[in-house]
């Protein structure tokens, strides 16, 4: 024990104090030490968390912005013009893939889906000044100002371009021969150059003309049908700014006859043959088309343009009948009768008009203007059938036909080649469109497509781009369904009878008797039960194993709300609820596992005409005649969910597989990818035809759907993936996230499995 203060004398008592001080002093600076690096090890640790955050906050800020900026370019861009369509797919696809949101989604859909389609976008580092096509081979030719052939094979599936020769100075015109072998190419110092395509060599290049080449032509290749001439059909016409049109003569290439000239004429810009070989066609002074007989090298007849539009020829073309269609810089495009070249019709652009072309079967024709607009026609009609790709901010130049629905078209900035038909780009039909309206389609289990209609049930044995369609059922069906465990499909009809069948159009057990008027047919998930919704708003409920039939009653509604027929009906994934909708204002939901016991759902001011459950079996969505879709949860815990973008009323629904997408499909005559967690739509509505959309429903694997829409019956590719393949192929881009590719240019669509 140690000493007591009474012990201590004065000294020591003094030491004492003063070693306590410097003890407290210590202990005061051991302990502000230790709070300072307390202190310091906080603030490194907040440091750390802030960097932390700063690196997040700018890597968000930074998704944001690309983000904005490629809207900001989709907004600021005129969608109506290729190069701003081209620079959207572009910004839709450089965006990192964990960026990729439903608005970008929804964007790249728009771009692919958008009519006329692209097929891609070339863009040279020289600049294009000629362009021809070949329907024969799918060849496409591009000359530039510094004397550089390219060739594009569209068939081959890639966008591969290779250089096919140069030659000096400017590739002024190009033209290829009707089988595709041969390609002559006009430069502007006068030399006519001929080149084998197939072995990519040049044959022979000639000075023919004292100054530029403007024009080459070929006759168009002459129907089997038409009697063979005593003209030469292998002759080959050039024309100049020398004032000179030369004919040779395709298998020697030589010319095979004095130059063809007119007095006043100092330059020829156009230059056609008949299919025969016996006529040619020029521009000759002022407005007039002069009409020569190759085998005299003499002018027979002119014909005349119209006085009060002065205009010079600027394009002459003959279709494979012998149609003569004439471009003018008075903003005009003619149409002259075979053999007599009589005018039978007109068209108007609003700019001068530079390029002509005929399709091959001779139906439609190609113009294009100074303007930047490329039209097509429909002859047989005298009418405009719309514009056969966007507007170009620069004049289109050149344009051809490269297969029957693919166009080439060619400005200072670029060459492109577009889909002018009218089917949308992600989709393909697969039942011909005079077909009677299906009622209900279905993917089978394998992929095949059942299609239910008037006139009875057809199977898509496959889905390819040649599907063959066989009979299943000769009897008219309403209702269908195809069970998620094996290949068996299921068939409703107004006679209340329920038939099976398997992919192999076998039937299965003994048809079943559901009651009046079968309207929706549903499979559990375990194959071993049918739900039918029928007429009287009664659900029969079928079990397959013993071939019994239930019935659950009809559903109560709300006042002023008839009970209606069973339009549409489904089965929780569990197994433990029915709904149907169509009967009334609400989907009924009844629990089997409860007896049977029913209550509403989703309450509406209309009736609900179709009904699905999510994959989870959490939702239940439902259709109405308000023009919305309403997800209500199964289990009452959580809020409804609507979601708006139709202008009628809801027709049909689907969900994806994983439950990410909702398609809708409506009377508006379109259908809508929603993004469920969002509630947003993804692209703009769709659609493939005009009428209502009856049904829809997605392949196994989630990446195609099937579409019944009026007399059409398509199938869609909804494989993100495949978007950004399709885009990345049009666009030509390099950089990731751009795979290789091997979508075929002219034929595009998914494919679908057999069944």
């Amino acid at each position: 024990r140690g000493p007591s203060d009474s012990d201590l004398n004065p000294l020591e008592r003094e030491f004492l104090d003063a070693s306590q001080s410097l003890s407290g002093r210590e202990l005061a600076r051991e302990n502000r030490e230790k709070n300072r690096r307390r202190a310091l090890a906080a603030g490194l640790a907040l440091s750390l968390v802030g960097v932390g955050l700063a690196v997040v906050l700018y890597r968000q800020a930074n998704r944001r912005g690309v983000l904005a900026k490629r809207r900001e370019q989709l907004t600021a861009a005129d969608l109506g013009h290729s190069r701003a369509l081209d620079v959207g797919l572009r910004a839709d696809l450089l965006v990192d893939r964990q960026t990729r949101d439903v608005a970008s989604l929804g964007s790249l859909l728009n771009g692919l889906t958008r009519r006329p389609a692209p097929i891609a976008y070339l863009h040279p580092s020289l600049i294009p000044t000629a362009v021809a096509g070949s329907v024969a081979t799918g060849m496409v030719a591009i000359g530039n100002h510094e004397g550089t052939i390219q060739l594009l094979d569209v068939r081959a599936g890639s966008l591969t371009v290779t250089t096919l020769g140069s030659v000096d100075g400017v590739v002024n015109v190009l033209a290829f021969s009707p089988d595709g072998h041969t390609l002559v190419t006009g430069g502007s110092n006068g030399v006519v150059t001929f080149w084998d395509v197939a072995s990519r060599q040049k044959v022979v290049g000639k000075i023919a003309h004292r100054n530029a080449v403007k024009s080459i032509a070929f006759p168009p290749p002459m129907p089997m049908t038409r009697n063979p001439t005593r003209c030469p059909t292998n002759v080959i016409a050039t024309a100049g700014e020398d004032g000179q049109i030369l004919l040779w003569d395709a298998g020697l290439l030589s010319v095979i006859q004095p130059p063809l000239t007119l007095p006043h004429v100092h330059t020829f810009e156009t230059v056609a043959l008949s299919p025969d070989g016996c006529t040619l066609v020029s521009d000759g002074s002022d407005t007039e088309i002069v009409v020569w007989n190759v085998g005299t090298g003499k002018p027979m007849s002119t014909l005349l343009g119209d006085p009060s539009r002065p205009g010079h020829p600027s394009t002459l073309v003959y279709s494979s009948d012998g149609t003569l269609a004439s471009g003018s810089t008075n903003k005009s495009v003619r149409l002259w009768k075979a053999g007599e070249l009589t005018e039978t019709a007109s068209y108007e652009h609003q700019a001068e008009v530079a390029s002509i072309a005929f399709s091959p079967d001779g139906t439609r024709l190609l113009s294009a203007g100074s303007d930047g607009k490329v039209m097509l026609w429909d002859i047989a009609h005298r009418k405009q059938i719309g514009a056969a790709a966007p507007d170009a901010k620069s004049p289109v130049f050149g344009v051809a036909f490269v297969d029957d629905g693919v166009v080439v078209t060619a400005t200072k900035e670029s060459v492109m080649l577009w889909n002018a038909t009218e089917t949308p780009r992600l989709a393909r039909p697969v039942r011909p469109a005079e077909s009677p309206n299906a009622s209900q389609v279905v993917f089978t289990r394998r992929g095949s497509i059942a299609i239910a209609s008037r006139r009875g049930v057809d199977l898509v044995i496959d889905g390819s781009r040649a599907p063959s369609t066989a009979s299943l059922q000769a009897q008219p069906a309403i209702a269908i369904a195809s069970s998620p465990t094996n290949d068996e499909i299921a068939t409703g009809s107004e006679d209340g009878i329920v038939r099976r069948w398997t992919a192999a159009r076998t039937p299965v057990g003994p048809n079943i008797d559901a009651g009046p008027q079968v309207r929706s047919i549903a499979y559990d998930s375990t194959g071993t039960f049918l739900a039918v919704g029928r007429a009287d708003g009664v659900v029969a409920i079928a079990d397959l194993t013993t071939n019994k039939v239930s019935t659950l009653p009809v559903g109560s509604s709300k006042p002023g709300c008839e009970v209606s027929a069973g339009k549409s009906v489904a089965f929780s994934p569990n197994g433990k609820f029915v709904a149907v909708a169509g009967g009334g204002c609400s989907v009924h939901l009844w629990d089997l596992e409860a007896g049977g016991k029913s209550r509403s759902v989703a309450l509406r001011g209309q009736l609900v005409d179709a009904v699905a459950f999510s994959p989870d079996g959490k939702w239940i969505a439902s259709g109405s005649d308000d023009q919305t879709i309403v997800l209500s949860p199964v289990s009452r815990v959580g809020k409804e969910r609507k979601f708006t973008g139709h202008s009628d009323l809801i027709l049909t629904l689907a969900f994806s597989p994983d439950g990410k997408w909702l398609v809708s499909g409506s009377e508006d005559g379109t259908f809508v990818i929603w993004d469920v967690a969002s509630g947003k739509a993804i692209g703009s509505p769709l659609a493939y035809t005009d009428g209502n959309v009856n049904s829809v429903a997605f392949r196994s694997d989630g990446k195609a759907l099937v579409v019944a829409q009026g007399e059409t019956v398509s199938v869609w590719d909804l494989d993100p993936a495949s978007w950004v393949r399709r885009a990345c192929q049009i666009t030509n881009e390099k950089a990731q996230p751009c795979p290789q590719s091997s979508i075929s240019l002219i034929q595009p669509g998914p494919p679908v499995s057999a069944g």
